[in-house]
């Protein structure tokens, strides 16, 4: 669903993992293969925050067990694709003696998981997956609140919004939530151009019209964006 909501989560997220990044100190030059091994590891654990799925958010018992496996298969996946992915960057990154300094190589490899990662927010379903997660929300807004930590609820955020949703039609949005995750790691599809104006310009224009008593747009805005931006008048960029 590529709505303004999870733009901002995705956000977020990508701002989050970038300074856990920052907080790696860059490794000594001419790494071992030891060392390749640590890196990968702290990629690793860093995207597996992302995938954690907190024993105090009420899941029904089978998707949670669904869900658990579903991250489960994916870091597994990763777990494979990470070390080829340090590999790459060393030989790009090699100097004239054909050796890569860790730091830059870590920064490159921690940007390709970014990157996974904003692609597969920016990504849609089938349109049975898009139909089925906007008929949820509309039933239950509360699915639209962000579920267990604030910074790393991406994959939760989805499995909350399935709970909602019919058994049949949950059973298909899991099955695309896995497809969608295979795609890691592979080439994508170019992404659609970037909205003009982006949602956030275009809902802070229709904030202004509306604080100025104009014409309400057909779509509302969130209950959240409502109360934050009519009722607190707070900044969009805050």
């Amino acid at each position: 669903m590529s709505t303004l909501r999870l733009r901002i989560g995705l956000l977020m997220s990508i701002g989050v993992l970038a300074g856990s990044a920052c907080a790696v100190p860059p490794a000594a030059a001419n790494a071992p293969s030891a060392e390749d091994a640590a890196m990968a590891q702290r990629v690793e654990r860093d995207l597996g925050l992302v995938f954690i799925m907190p024993p105090d958010i009420k899941l029904d018992p089978g998707l949670r067990t669904e869900a658990d496996a579903i991250a489960a298969a994916h870091l597994a996946r990763m777990h494979a694709l990470v070390p080829g992915w340090i590999e790459e960057e060393r030989r790009l990154q090699a100097g004239a003696d054909g050796k890569a300094p860790s730091g830059p190589v870590y920064y490159a490899v921690f940007a390709r998981m970014l990157n996974e990662l904003a692609l597969w927010q920016l990504a849609p379903g089938d349109a049975a997956y898009e139909k089925a997660t906007l008929d949820a929300i509309r039933a239950t807004p509360a699915v639209c609140a962000n579920a267990g930590h604030d910074r790393h609820h991406d994959f939760l955020t989805r499995i909350v919004r399935a709970q909602a949703m019919p058994p049949q039609a949950r059973a298909a949005a899991l099955a695309t939530e896995r497809r969608l995750l295979e795609a890691w790691g592979k080439p994508h599809p170019a992404p659609p151009p970037w909205p003009n104006p982006l949602p956030q310009e275009a809902g802070m224009e229709t904030v202004v019209q509306m604080r100025s008593g104009g014409a309400r747009p057909p779509l509302a805005l969130s209950p959240v964006l409502a109360s934050i931006l009519l009722a607190e008048r707070e900044r969009y960029e805050g």
